[in-house]
């Protein structure tokens, strides 16, 4: 693999608090969960994590960490796994960017969802190679420690440097998953989306993972959503607005009968209270109201009529 120091972008040698800051600062930017669809950040937050891992166990021939430092750097990487909500067993989720409409918005609503996910290989369980192609490795016994005896005493020594911690001697790689030991799969799952989950992403738990669902709104030629609010537009006739109308109105609750007391010549908003977002203090429906002035011809008769009394 790649020189782990300069992968980390820290001098050989370095204390571990700064090797644990480089590698959390790289860890974020790399994530899955913040590249959805990026494999080439998918590539290099593995490759971080492997040469923090390299260095933290003493392979990467550091000679300043104790056993106590690579326990502790063990219990690092766990911590920020655990921050992220992602298994080191699982891999990464991601989830392809849904849809909505403004009524969906509103409402919620009960969408598909197509998952993108790395887990164990379903053919080897993780270890990498052909079903029955591999051996203990013969200097751990299978177990991934590097141990010795002092009396009656057992002391780990960190990972094997024979087999890197694997336990096992690989003769043939699974066909499955090139040896990684690590499979991608798609499958599609259904999500409740609740009201007013409008932009950006919102976070679901998948398995033991948690996922950014990235939502998107659809334009809605009929509707605009102004925060809890849903403004819509209305042209009644000259008649309507001089005398007052009872007049249908579509809104994302459905038709409602809306009474227009009189304009006369002009334009009114009207507010059609808890006919808007659905959430827990409903919004409101913010109704443009426009008159449409009859033709020219039409305005001059009317105008003539007017004069005449």
């Amino acid at each position: 693999m790649p020189n782990p120091w300069e992968t980390l972008g820290v001098e050989r040698g370095a204390p571990p608090e700064e090797i644990k800051k480089a590698y959390k600062k790289l860890a974020r930017k790399y994530h899955p969960d913040y590249n959805p669809g990026d494999t080439s950040a998918e590539e290099n937050f593995k490759q971080v994590t492997a040469a923090y891992e390299e260095i933290t166990s003493g392979r990467a021939d550091s000679p300043q960490f104790s056993q106590q430092d690579t326990d502790f750097a063990d219990s690092i990487i766990n911590d920020i796994f655990s921050q992220f909500n992602f298994g080191r067993q699982s891999g990464f989720v991601s989830v392809q960017p849904i849809t909505i409409t403004v009524k969906e918005l509103c409402l919620g609503c009960r969408k598909t969802a197509r998952v993108r996910s790395e887990g164990t290989c379903s053919t080897c369980s993780g270890i990498g190679a052909a079903p029955g192609d591999y051996v203990d490795c013969t200097a751990c016994r299978g177990t991934g420690k590097s141990t010795f005896r002092q009396g009656f005493v057992t002391v780990s020594m960190g990972n094997c440097g024979t087999c890197r911690g694997v336990g096992r001697t690989i003769n043939k790689k699974c066909s499955t998953c090139s040896g990684r030991g690590q499979q991608l799969t798609e499958q599609d799952i259904e999500i409740d989306i609740p009201p007013g989950a409008n932009g950006g992403n919102m976070h679901i738990a998948i398995g033991i993972a948690r996922a950014a669902v990235p939502i998107q709104l659809l334009r809605d030629e009929n509707f605009s959503v102004e925060g809890p609010n849903v403004r819509s537009k209305l042209v009644i006739t000259l008649e309507q607005a001089l005398f007052g109308c009872k007049i249908p109105v579509e809104t994302v609750l459905g038709t409602k009968t809306v009474n227009i007391d009189p304009l006369g010549f002009g334009s009114a908003e009207l507010r059609l209270r808890g006919l808007g977002m659905q959430t827990r203090q409903p919004g409101d429906h913010l109704l443009d109201v426009k008159v449409k002035m009859p033709e020219e011809a039409v305005r001059k008769k009317i105008k003539e009529a007017l004069d005449e009394q």
